[in-house]
């Protein structure tokens, strides 16, 4: 069964705390969620999650940044870079799309 079928990724604080403000106005349940951050942790991903509930049609998880030693780590290449990433997150969670927060 799938996890969700939307992921919303985030690269930066500043996303994430954008995607909470705009969750809030629209009524939207924005929380941490140990337990999917744990299901991706025993996949070997260790980015922090967050549910959304149903919006639409889709069921959405938000995904934060992946980080070394502490500091965001963004860009496109190597094994964190966000086109890795979004092949090993839609293989965990069954998503069938991907939205990157804020990038152009």
């Amino acid at each position: 069964m799938p996890v969700c079928s939307l992921l919303l990724f985030v690269a930066t604080s500043a996303e994430e705390a954008a995607l909470k403000e705009q969750a809030g106005k629209l009524g939207l349940d924005f929380q941490k969620d140990a337990d999917l951050t744990r299901y991706f942790q025993e996949r070997g991903l260790r980015d922090e999650a967050w549910t959304l509930g149903a919006i639409g049609g889709e069921t959405v998880v938000a995904v934060g940044c992946s980080r070394v030693k502490g500091h965001a780590l963004m860009g496109p290449h190597g094994r964190l870079g966000s086109a890795a990433k979004g092949v090993r997150y839609l293989a965990a969670t069954g998503a069938q799309g991907i939205i990157q927060v804020g990038m152009a």
